[in-house]
């Protein structure tokens, strides 16, 4: 889908009236860049460099399976 996702955040607090919030003991505000790790889950502050990997075999595959479906209806 390409948007990571960390769940089970327990350590971040959310004030929406201040438009910040407060992971473990680095306070956030509105407008701060986070870049997220879906992968490993990990969540820094600041603008990371994105590194994209398609996994090519993984795609083909679900591609071939999409054309096969698509042959049977």
């Amino acid at each position: 889908m390409g948007k990571p996702c960390v769940v089970g955040c327990a350590g971040l607090n959310v004030d929406v009236a201040s438009h910040r919030a407060q992971l473990g003991m680095t306070a956030i505000k509105e407008g701060d860049w986070l870049s997220i790790d879906g992968e490993m889950g990990t969540i820094y502050l600041g603008q990371c460099n994105v590194v994209v990997d398609q996994p090519e075999a993984e795609l083909a595959e679900i591609e071939r399976w999409r054309t096969k479906s698509l042959e049977h209806s």
